[in-house]
């Protein structure tokens, strides 16, 4: 049973420990994403704790947690807490300091973990916050696991009756054992042109667009490859890029339909965080049908995941056919004061910050509901 924290006898506000950075690509990011939320909690209700973990996976002490997010107005957050202190990730539900006067430590009520991509999206610091019977922001170990690899998430989604891509999965080892081989199995089952990109991995790092199947497929592989030791090689569909956010438990809702138009050629890395000239249209201008229709499939799609507290789902709709692919789902998307899912709510009357105080109730009731198991 979680310990309710105090700072005092009549505190009774409940700590947040907000973990951001990481290890990944997308160190960046979560910084951008972390600097916007932290502004946003409510401090009436919540004492927070900044937890920054550097680029090579060390938890930073309040003080290098502070400094990794220099200019935000940092008065009270640090209440009880040494500057250079760490947070020990292996000891959370012991915790992070004594009461005034008391031997007693005081533990999280909440962790949320503002990191994107690999170690910290992927199921890795959930399992430890589960460990540590710490409730948390997000979906679980499993849904962020499969959020991860678009590889299995696709393979669910298909069999759950829902559209993706054709894709064809690359394994490094084969790839390096026999490429000529695997270019002709890609030329007949997929055809140019295609993106090739790391199964798991997000941010539109390590993607690719290929014309041909020669060198431009072999050198995109290669690059995909270093990323992730599985690849995947998607049919291109001419599609415009949608996406719908999603916020709940057992119960969730979709925000409306958005739509980004990148800068480049494809939605990469650089057109979707620095580039001035992506655009995102919210609401996206199309059909009522095809939105409500985008709708239903992003919480299908929440569900099928076993996804809960939110996530972002993209998709692509063929300017042809309109046809509708789902192209991932991200548990953990973006919340910087430009990013999509924000926004997306925004549009339906939702403020910021209703949102993220939101997330945070979400996740103390769902540790309640699944705290009724038994193991």
């Amino acid at each position: 049973m979680t310990l309710k924290a105090r700072t005092s006898s009549t505190d009774l506000r409940r700590h947040i420990g907000v973990l951001y950075g990481g290890r990944s690509g997308e160190h960046e990011i979560s910084l951008q994403s972390a600097r916007n939320i932290l502004q946003l909690i409510d401090r009436k209700q919540y004492v927070i704790h900044p937890m920054g973990i550097t680029r090579d996976g060390q938890l930073a002490s309040a003080r290098d947690s502070v400094e990794m997010l220099p200019g935000l107005p940092w008065s009270g957050i640090l209440e009880g807490r040494r500057p250079s202190e760490p947070a020990d990730l292996l000891n959370w539900s012991a915790p992070l300091r004594k009461t005034a006067g008391s031997d007693r430590r005081i533990r999280l009520d909440v962790a949320f973990p503002v990191l994107h991509g690999p170690f910290g999206e992927d199921g890795t610091i959930q399992g430890l916050l589960e460990v540590s019977d710490i409730p948390y922001v997000g979906s679980g170990v499993l849904s962020s696991a499969l959020g991860m690899d678009k590889w299995i998430s696709r393979q669910l989604l298909k069999a759950s009756g829902l559209p993706v891509v054709d894709t064809f999965l690359v394994e490094r080892c084969r790839w390096q054992s026999n490429p000529a081989g695997i270019i002709r199995q890609i030329k007949k089952t997929i055809g140019v042109p295609c993106f090739v990109k790391p199964s798991r991995l997000g941010s539109s790092i390590g993607i690719s667009k290929v014309g041909t199947t020669g060198d431009s497929l072999r050198k995109a592989i290669n690059l995909a490859s270093q990323y992730d030791y599985r690849v995947l090689v998607e049919k291109a569909v001419p599609a415009r890029e949608l996406e719908v956010s999603v916020l709940g438990n057992a119960d969730p809702i979709a925000s409306v339909v958005g739509e980004v138009i990148p800068a480049g050629e494809f939605y990469d890395y650089q057109s979707k965080y620095f580039d001035a000239h992506t655009k995102a249209i919210v609401p996206a201008q199309i059909p009522k049908a095809i939105a409500a229709r985008a709708r239903r499939m992003a919480l299908q799609t929440f569900r099928v995941l076993d996804c809960n507290g939110l996530a972002r789902v993209d998709f692509f709709l063929d300017r042809h056919t309109h046809q509708l692919f789902i192209s991932e789902l991200n548990t953990m998307p973006g919340f910087t004061p430009t990013s999509m899912y924000n926004r997306l709510w925004q549009a339906g009357g939702f403020s910021e910050g209703e949102i993220v105080n939101r997330l945070i109730r979400l996740a103390i009731e769902w540790r309640e509901l699944s705290a009724r198991r038994i193991y």
